[in-house]
């Protein structure tokens, strides 16, 4: 009898672990597009070009290289300003990355299995991840040749 108890305990402690981690993801999620939203309305207020305390490029100031996100700020202050053109000669990179980076996003809050299988074909694709890898590497590459 005594087994059969501490089975009913475990099981339920897996619950609680189970809800807890659930809890703490959605809370995650949450959090996340609290920080994004906060960073599209600075960086749609503010234009990083103008103001010191918007954080700069650590590759950029260290090794006076330009990262593959070089530009990404004030690439994405012009494109909330309607400055396509702009955005993409700060940034080309950009409106690669982006997609991507959106559909991942996606494919981690979305509970439609049918859907979410859909996103997850192109998220957990092999040839389109190490596309993208191999892409961030090249861009890498190519920005700095002078």
């Amino acid at each position: 009898m005594g087994h059969h108890l501490s089975c009913d305990r475990n099981f339920f402690i897996g619950i609680l672990t189970n809800v807890r981690i659930v809890m703490n993801t959605r809370l995650r999620n949450g959090l996340i597009c609290i920080f994004v939203l906060i960073g599209i309305v600075v960086l749609y207020w503010f234009n990083p070009e103008d103001y010191m305390w918007i954080p700069k490029c650590p590759t950029k100031l260290l090794f006076n290289i330009d990262c593959p996100g070089c530009g990404f700020q004030r690439a994405i202050h012009a494109i909330l300003h309607g400055e396509f053109k702009r955005a993409f000669a700060l940034n080309p990179f950009l409106f690669l990355a982006a997609p991507y980076a959106i559909i991942a996003l996606l494919y981690e809050n979305i509970r439609n299995y049918k859907i979410k299988k859909r996103i997850e074909s192109i998220v957990e694709n092999r040839y389109m991840r190490y596309g993208y890898i191999a892409s961030f590497f090249i861009w890498f590459v190519i920005r700095n040749i002078k």
